[in-house]
């Protein structure tokens, strides 16, 4: 018997070794002793484009003797959490701040605290700087924000509502009119998170690592959430419905993040942005959460001092941000482009930019990244069979504290 345990046991390491050296070896290091900088990322087409022509022409010219190596990772997140420690990985890597408590919990990161002045932090937007911040120390710079808000087609909506019950009666109202649906609405956690937060509810408590699921205020708030749009939805609840109905049309309004309106301008439709509306009763704001785009420094980049400089480019040269912001709708971190008339004059910018001061930074702890998977699943259920909600609650939240056990 202790043989085949053994034997087992030794089938599962080779297992794991063989995965290891596929994950390390499908990453591409630092081939040349040319390349001073390694940077990974994942993004759309659009995204790449400029980032690599911005790299190409200002940063080059800025700084003609760092040389960047900007690749574009599939699995990005696996394959950093293999890659790093291995030595294969990058020098800097990009995606949203929530894998900030991860990567530093496991030593991959390395603190800026070295780099980063007093001027240099004062130059972002607060609730950017607290985003990159984890266990007292900041991680990462900033360089965009996202979060949901209320998305209009104009053409059906002059003016947009500023209270929850004007909402509610524009959407009656136009289905009233013979309009298919009053609204689009995707049922991931972000994207409903608003509701819970105004309620009293979370998800997971940043500071104490508390589980929120099946408190009294997000089941409040997801009974609000169910009760208010059901009536005015698309029953198929997968995104490509619930957005399709905006962009063909089909619903005056959709609530989502940045990254859908290039679809909105694709469909040609003539749209603003503002924050999700006053919930009168609580006389509150609801709270979506809030992406924060950044920049991570890690602890195996050999040329430190030339990644910070290009990190810092990366996020506060002036024209690079403008051009992602107009082309690719990144909602800027950098006070002085938020200040530009320009940006204040884009309807998609100025929306979002006044939707992420109203809401918070997804939780930056290591465990995070358990929860999204239970949330979104029990969220769906819920919908479809809101008598159940409190019941769907309680097992998302059983199996997140299993997973974290």
């Amino acid at each position: 018997m202790m043989l085949k345990k053994k034997g087992v046991l030794l089938v599962v390491i080779v297992a794991v070794v063989l995965a290891i050296i596929i994950l390390v070896g499908g990453c591409t290091p630092k081939t040349s002793s040319a390349v001073d900088v390694t940077v990974w990322y994942s993004f759309l087409p659009e995204e790449e484009r400029i980032a690599q022509e911005a790299i190409a022409t200002s940063f080059k010219q800025k700084h003609p003797n760092i040389t960047i190596d900007f690749l574009n990772i599939v699995d990005l997140r696996t394959r950093a959490l293999v890659a790093i420690p291995a030595g294969r990985g990058p020098d800097c890597f990009t995606w949203s701040h929530d894998w900030t408590g991860e990567f530093a919990a496991a030593g991959h990161l390395w603190p800026l605290t070295e780099f980063v002045s007093p001027e240099l932090i004062a130059k972002f937007t607060p609730e950017a700087i607290e985003a990159c911040t984890y266990d007292d120390k900041i991680f990462a710079l900033p360089y965009a924000s996202e979060t949901y808000a209320l998305i209009y087609n104009k053409a059906m909506i002059k003016t947009p509502p500023e209270t929850m019950e004007e909402l509610v009666d524009m959407m009656e109202k136009a289905k009233a009119e013979g309009i298919p649906y009053g609204i689009g609405y995707p049922t991931e956690t972000g994207c409903v998170s608003p509701w819970i937060h105004a309620f009293g509810g979370w998800v997971l408590d940043d500071e104490t690592g508390a589980i929120g699921l099946n408190s009294e205020g997000t089941i409040n708030g997801l009974r609000y959430w169910i009760e208010t749009f059901k009536p005015y939805m698309p029953i198929d609840l997968t995104r490509t419905v619930q957005t399709s109905v905006f962009l063909e049309n089909k619903a005056p309004f959709l609530v989502d993040g940045p990254w859908v309106i290039p679809a909105i301008k694709g469909a040609g439709i003539d749209f603003g942005v503002v924050p999700l509306p006053k919930i009168t009763e609580l006389d509150k704001w609801p709270e979506p959460y809030a992406g924060f785009k950044v920049l991570w420094l890690t602890s195996a980049a050999e040329e430190k001092e030339k990644a910070f400089t290009f990190m810092e480019w990366f996020c506060t040269d002036q024209d690079f941000i403008l051009e992602r912001a107009e082309i690719a709708k990144f909602v800027p971190v950098l006070k002085e482009t938020l200040a530009l008339e320009a940006v204040k004059a884009d309807p998609a910018i100025s929306g979002f930019a006044e939707a992420v001061k109203l809401g918070r930074p997804y939780p930056k702890r290591p465990e995070m990244g358990l929860f999204w998977s239970p949330c979104d699943e029990a969220i769906t259920q819920a919908f479809l069979e809101p008598d159940r909600l409190e019941e769907y609650l309680n097992e998302a939240q059983a199996e997140i504290e299993a997973k974290i056990e």
